[in-house]
């Protein structure tokens, strides 16, 4: 029996749940089949995660969730990844494999690094869900969906001692929930998720907040049109996430936002110039609305791209599916040389 330990039972981690088990009941997993464990600290989460049967047991002993474990998924906040990490440490198996969710993966890995034994391989994750899915994160489990990873692209950031055998787990489970693993380092990764991601939310939230502080909110509310949920979106995202990505990954989004506030200046010169011809601004739209458009095509052709082109050399499909997790299911094959 295949034993997959879930630390964290929000959105993300009760979707990893249910994801995995709607695999398991179409026949995806061979074998001797899954044993899926959650955790979570909160005493209201687990008995929600019980109601909904996102996971096949659950306990409030963290001790208890990782015994025995083969794949321990660490599904928290970036800033509380670290401390979890170091939890774990003491109570997981020789030849675990672990990997977590966190937007932010140099200091993630840093701690990887720190507190877990040799005999434990880390591989980084972060998976970027498709853009229909627009949940309400607010939610936590009671918004999980085994549909939540279909068509996204999961980043995976191998640490330095992790093992191709470690590297085949992740990528598999990946695969298995309907994902397509993405191969990156974290330096890169972090780099363009505050570009694409943290930075986004804190315009958002700033624009948000500076609107609603003005005295002709209530007349504003009643104005707002469909634009202005779109932009408003990004405020809804757990505001512990984007919290600690921005303490996890203080350079990037600093160097993020001063981009992004020196285009607003140049912005603002060009309006305030009455002089100037309205040249700028519409070529700064028409800019942004070329850019809008080369994305959705991209994302449109991606399926069977993402992570192509740096997938290192792993085990076929089939092979993954029926070979997933347990060391005795694997047919060995060396470790990568450190």
């Amino acid at each position: 029996m295949v034993h997959v330990a879930i630390v964290g039972l929000g959105t993300i981690g009760g979707s990893l749940g249910l994801a995995l088990q709607s695999a398991q009941a179409r026949g995806e997993v061979k074998g001797e089949g899954l044993r899926i464990t959650g955790y979570d600290e909160d005493a209201r989460v687990l008995r929600e995660a019980r109601q909904r049967g996102v996971v096949q047991h659950s306990t409030d002993s963290l001790e208890e969730a990782v015994a025995d474990a083969d794949l321990v998924v660490v599904a928290a906040p970036a800033r509380a990844v670290g401390a979890t990490l170091q939890s774990l440490a003491p109570l997981l198996p020789a030849g675990c494999v672990v990997t977590d969710t966190a937007s932010s993966k140099a200091q993630v890995l840093r701690w990887a690094a720190q507190y877990l034994p040799p005999e434990v391989h880390f591989v980084g994750g972060h998976p970027i869900f498709a853009p229909q899915h627009e949940l309400d994160w607010s939610a936590g489990v009671r918004g999980a969906t085994a549909e939540l990873f279909q068509d996204a692209i999961y980043c995976l950031i191998p640490s330095e001692n992790a093992s191709e055998r470690a590297i085949n787990t992740v990528s598999g489970m990946v695969r298995l929930i309907g994902a397509s693993p993405y191969f990156l380092d974290a330096a890169e990764h972090d780099g363009l998720l505050a570009g694409i991601s943290h930075v986004p939310h804190l315009v958002a939230a700033v624009l948000l907040e500076t609107i609603a502080s003005s005295p002709s909110w209530r007349e504003l509310k009643l104005l707002a049109d469909p634009s202005f949920r779109h932009f408003s979106w990004p405020v809804s995202f757990p505001a512990a996430e984007v919290h600690d990505a921005c303490l996890t990954n203080r350079q990037a989004v600093l160097s993020w936002l001063d981009r992004v506030i020196a285009s607003l200046q140049g912005l603002r010169a060009s309006i305030a110039d009455e002089t100037a011809t309205a040249d700028e601004i519409l070529e700064m739209f028409e800019r942004a609305r070329a850019a809008r458009r080369d994305w959705v095509e991209r994302r449109d052709e991606r399926e069977g791209e993402a992570g192509s082109a740096t997938m290192p050399e792993i085990e076929g499909m089939g092979e993954q599916i029926m070979h997933m997790f347990v060391p005795r299911f694997f047919r060995r094959r060396p470790e990568r040389e450190e």
